[in-house]
């Protein structure tokens, strides 16, 4: 009886899975997360040079891989939600806002290019509302239909802090929850025991009747290789590390000229057998008693040279990245830029970020489309079926100039003054205290016009 299993939980042999495909993502992951932090592999460097001089320069690195990631993730900023039969209350952008989804959006997009994907998980809070939460990559998965491409299950795996690894398991019709038996444990399903919650029952039922957890993705074939910006930058950061590595050694010898001396005789040690150097680098002055005896100094390291092969580097990264050189101050700072000139700069950058808008733009549809449908459940929100369409601002650079006669034209074309206002960058909040402004002023102004017309002023 020990092999057989309930219809209603998971297989050992699909448990071993999950578990050994997480176990392999948070492994492969740590790279991803270690280069972003600026916590990066010492590369490209000899042995000899690395017992030398590792120890002194262990902590010098020059960061680009986090520039890299908050870059195209900084301009993802949504601003609204809209939807075919919309109503004043927006219930969209209530949820969104109720769960700091304008900040906590910006956590989504920057893991998505940090690792290739990003999840964010959606469920019921203890007052009957819908809880949106952000996750991290690596502790969690989804598996798709590959006839319907539809959700089947998805599995997050956390370290405790009890040192114990947590494993749970959604379907869309119920939730299993395990834990493992020992601490540091979770190489296989045999680790795994069910873990018992007060109040809940295994499994916890499902009544939404599907798998609650979104994937943000740009390759949603890309299941086993992660899609990371920074997978051809890690290399490069390597390299710009070695650059530096390079730099501050020769700068240091440069500090104190490197003499050689010849003709010399110089004393052996008599216990190692080996010459003893008869002066320091760092000594002031070398005297020698024989007038044969010739000194000499050796030419500086090439610093300039060392110098160009760091920025090329830099060059390269951001070529291979998209993004654009402005970012890593290669770009003649002094020179003005028109707005148009930069569109056209940035036009690969711009297209990485509308690419993103895209992909994310239909997985935030998802959540909040999924995050209303909790609210209607609980009863706590009054909303009819809406199809969700996620606003962003505008992919590419725009002058505020440029914006204001943006927004001028589409009054024009009867676009509604809140809408424009939105797309402004304007809250909802700032909107509303905008309009009590107009109207409290538009009231003074009538009452003026009021007085002076009582009193037989003819120009009002």
């Amino acid at each position: 009886m020990e092999n057989q299993t309930s219809p209603m939980q998971t297989s050992k042999q699909d448990l071993e899975k999950i578990v050994t495909h997480l176990t392999t993502k948070m492994a492969a992951y740590q790279k991803f997360y270690d280069y972003y932090k600026g916590i990066h592999t010492w590369n490209f460097s000899s042995k000899k040079f690395k017992t030398k001089y590792g120890q002194r320069l262990q902590t010098l690195r020059e960061n680009l891989c986090r520039t890299v990631v908050k870059a195209p993730a900084s301009r993802l900023q949504i601003i609204n939600f809209l939807a075919e039969k919309q109503n004043t209350e927006n219930p969209a952008w209530k949820i969104w806002k109720r769960n700091k989804m304008p900040l906590n959006s910006g956590k989504v997009h920057r893991e998505a290019f940090k690792t290739g994907e990003a999840f964010v998980m959606v469920w019921v809070d203890k007052n009957g509302r819908a809880r949106i939460e952000t996750q991290t990559a690596a502790n969690v998965a989804v598996w798709k239909s590959a006839e319907t491409g539809e959700t089947e299950k998805a599995a997050k795996m956390w370290l405790g802090t009890d040192g114990k690894y947590y494993l749970t398991v959604y379907y869309a019709d119920r939730i299993e929850k395990y834990v493992s038996k020992h601490k540091r444990a979770q190489s296989d399903s045999k680790s795994f025991v069910v873990r018992e919650v007060a109040g809940e029952p295994f499994p916890l039922g499902n009544p939404y009747k599907r798998v609650p957890v979104f994937r943000f993705t740009f390759d949603e074939e890309a299941d086993d290789v992660p899609n990371s910006i920074l997978s051809d930058v890690i290399p490069l950061n390597d390299a710009l590390n070695k650059s530096y590595a390079d730099i501050f050694v020769g700068q240091e010898y440069n500090s104190m000229r490197q003499r050689h001396v010849a003709g010399l005789r110089v004393e052996v040690d008599e216990e190692t057998g080996k010459k003893i150097e008869p002066y320091k680098a760092d000594d002031s002055v070398w005297i020698a008693e024989d007038n044969e005896t010739k000194f000499g100094e050796f030419t500086d390291a090439n610093l300039e040279s060392m110098l160009k092969v760091k920025q090329e580097t830099v060059k390269d990264i951001a070529l291979v990245s998209g993004i654009p050189p402005s970012y890593f101050n290669l770009e003649d700072s002094g020179s003005a830029i028109s707005g148009e000139a930069l569109r056209k700069l940035e036009a690969r950058f711009t297209s990485i970020v509308q690419d993103a808008q895209l992909s994310f733009g239909e997985g935030w549809d998802e959540v909040i489309g999924f995050a209303m449908e909790i609210d209607r459940e609980t009863k706590t929100l009054e909303t009819k079926d809406l199809q969700i369409e996620t606003q962003w601002t505008d992919a590419a650079p725009v002058s505020e100039t440029e914006i204001l006669d943006n927004a001028i034209k589409k009054k024009s074309l009867g676009w509604s003054e809140e809408q424009i206002q939105r797309d402004y960058g304007l809250t909802d909040g700032q909107i509303e205290k905008m309009k009590e402004e107009i109207a409290n002023r538009e009231k003074a102004k009538m009452e003026t016009q009021a007085k002076f017309f009582d009193a037989g002023n003819s120009n009002y």
